[in-house]
This record gives structure tokens, sequence and C-alpha cells, in this order.
């Protein structure tokens, strides 16, 4: 019954017109994370998740927050649709989970998100990661914040910017990268403790493919 839900939704998200943006769940809908990897054919990419990497759900995303690294939304559940301005996950990956004894050394987080452009003024992935650069400039715990650069991921075209979080005893690393696609923004946002794990996140990104 699940699965014939599921094709119906891909089915009425295929259907729609181009002016027409689908519903957040029609889009949820079409993701599917396998136990290598996750795909998704409304934003036609793929990504492969390593292995031992943890896919988070709602409990240890809380655990995470609840230690300080307020680095991810509260509006993690996806299925809460109704607040329209809070990204909805995609797929949510961390290298150990907040409790293990190596997440004390040094930890890294992978997310992917997105947000319906039209609840937002914003036009184009540079004015939207410019503003959220400037709020984060004005957050005191926000250090060395770099300029907004482009990058390339999967063919695409990315704006991104790197910022410090220095909470008390240690620094994390975060980068975002905002791409204007399908009339969203979709959001790639990671972060780590100690350079050890950096080369990790670096092949995930590497790994992220866009298909027609």
């Amino acid at each position: 019954m699940k699965a014939i839900l599921n094709l119906v939704l891909v089915l009425s998200l295929v259907s729609c017109s181009p002016d027409k943006v689908p519903t957040y769940n029609q889009i949820l809908a079409t993701g599917n994370l396998r136990e290598n990897g996750y795909s998704n054919d409304y934003f036609k990419f793929k990504i492969t998740i390593p292995r031992n990497w943890l896919v988070l759900n709602k409990e240890e995303i809380e655990e995470r927050n609840s230690m300080g690294l307020e680095l991810i939304s509260e509006s993690v559940d996806i299925s809460d649709t109704t607040s329209n301005k809070q990204p909805k996950f995609l797929i949510n990956i961390n290298k150990y989970r907040q409790a293990a004894q190596e997440a004390l050394q040094g930890n890294a987080g992978f997310q992917i998100s997105f947000l319906k452009k039209q609840y937002f003024s914003n036009e184009t992935e540079l004015t939207f990661i410019t503003k959220a650069r400037e709020l984060l400039v004005s957050v005191p715990y926000y250090k060395n914040t770099s300029e907004i650069d482009r990058i390339e991921i999967g063919g695409k075209d990315f704006r991104t910017f790197t910022s410090e979080v220095h909470f008390k005893g240690y620094i994390v690393t975060q980068q975002n990268y905002v791409l204007d696609i399908n009339d969203c923004f979709l959001l790639i946002d990671i972060s780590y403790r100690g350079d050890f794990v950096k080369p990790e996140l670096e092949r995930i990104i590497r790994s992220i493919e866009f298909y027609e």
C-alpha cells in the first residue's frame, strides 16, 4: 500500500504543470534511501552514503541539539510541512553517534535540505546565501566567516561560504552550499570538528551526481 501511495505521489508530481511547484510532501516522496545511498527524482541527484555512517533519525538529532551543537533547524521532522520557511531534510547523516567516545574527539555531519522559493523574496541563490551569511556574521560565536564563492558539485554551480562556530573548548567548522533549482533552494550543509574527518566529507560531496 505504501509503495502504491508513493507511486501516486510521484505520478502526480510528474503531471504538475511547469508553473506549479509541487508540495513539500510530493517532493519528499520522490526520494529513495538505499543501503549505500540516496537519490531524489525531483532534484535529480544521487549521493553515496559512506559505510558505517549513520542516517540520523529525529531522536538522534534531538540528542545532538541537547549537547549544544545546534547546527540543525528545529524543524527536523520532515512530516511537519507547515513551517514553509524551515528547511525540509532530504538526507541527514552523521559520522558518529553523539554519545560515542569518538564524537567527543571530533565529529562530522552532512545534510541536504530544500526550501521552496515562493516563500522568499530572494530571487537567486546569491541573494539567498548573501542574507544567510549576513545573519551569521552578526552572531558572536560565528567567526572567520569567508566570502561567498562558487563551487561545482556534480556539474552544478553552487554558491558557498564557510564559518567557524566557537563553542566553549572547541570549534566546529561549518560549510554552506546553495543551488537555485526547480523553483527551490537546494541546501547542502556540512559540519565537522577536527580535520581528520574533513576528507570523508569531501568524498561525500564528490559522490553527488545530477542526472537528467
